[in-house]
């Protein structure tokens, strides 16, 4: 079974974490991007590990539990 790929929203496809887009350009501090792991694109296997880690991870920090 082939994984669609599909454009990271996060890092608008350069692999590198962008903190704002800057005259249409994403501008940031660098580093590799979280959601995509640093490809530019997502896959299936990818959108489950986001999914699930906002769902379950991000709530837990946030509530201070973890």
């Amino acid at each position: 079974m082939d994984d669609k790929k599909e454009t990271c929203r996060r890092c608008a496809g350069t692999g590198a974490f962008i903190t704002r887009i800057e005259n249409g350009k994403p501008k940031g501090p660098g580093g590799i991007c979280f959601r995509c792991a640093g490809k530019g694109y997502q896959t299936d296997a990818d959108h489950k590990r986001n999914d699930y880690y906002d769902a379950h991870i991000m709530p837990a920090r946030v509530m201070g539990l973890i």
